[in-house]
C-alpha cells in the first residue's frame, strides 16, 4: 500500500505492507509530528505532536509503540527497512500514477533510489537520506538472544 506524509508543503511517499509498519516509518522519522494516509484514504496514521502514540498503537497492535517496534524488528525486520527505503519526495497519487504506467517495472524504484538520491531530498532537510539511513540500521539489527546482558 502506497501511503503520503505531508510535511508543510512539502509531500512524501513510501509503500508498506501494513498499517502497523506504515505506523512506525511514519513515528521513527516524523517523531509523530506528521500524519500519514494511504492511497486509497482508508489507513491513517495520526498526529502524535501532542503525544498519545501508545495509546493509540494498543487500540490498533495490541502493543505500545516500543514493543510494537521490537516485534517488528524481530519478525517483519526485512519489510520495515523495504518501506523505509521507499520514502521519496512527491504525492502518493502520483507514485500510484507512475506504478501503474508501462515504465514501472518491479526493479524501478531502486533504480530510481540508486540513480537520484541526491534529487530527491528536501530543500529543507536530508527527509529521504534520513529514511534511507534509518533503514541501513534496520537492516544491522541483530535483536539480543536470551540469556544475554
Amino acid at each position: 500500500m502506497i501511503y503520503g506524509i505531508s510535511k508543510f508543503q512539502e509531500k512524501f511517499s513510501f509503500e508498506a505492507p501494513n498499517l502497523k509498519i506504515a505506523a512506525l516509518v511514519v513515528c521513527s522519522l516524523c517523531h509523530g509530528q506528521y500524519p500519514a494516509t494511504s492511497v486509497d484514504g482508508e489507513l491513517f496514521v495520526p498526529q502524535f505532536i501532542f503525544g498519545g502514540h501508545d495509546e493509540w498503537f494498543i487500540s490498533n497492535f495490541g502493543t505500545n509503540f516500543v514493543e510494537t517496534l521490537n516485534e517488528v524488528l524481530s519478525q517483519e525486520k526485512e519489510q520495515l527497512y523495504i518501506s523505509l527505503n521507499s520514502v521519496l519526495m512527491g504525492t502518493a497519487e502520483g507514485r500510484k500514477a507512475y506504478q501503474e504506467s508501462k515504465e514501472f517495472t518491479p526493479h524501478t524504484p531502486k533504480a530510481v533510489l540508486e540513480h537520484a538520491k541526491d534529487k530527491l531530498n528536501s530543500k529543507y532537510n536530508n527527509f529521504c537520506r534520513n529514511a534511507w539511513a534509518f533503514a541501513e540500521q534496520v537492516s544491522l539489527y541483530k535483536p539480543a538472544q536470551e540469556g544475554e546482558a
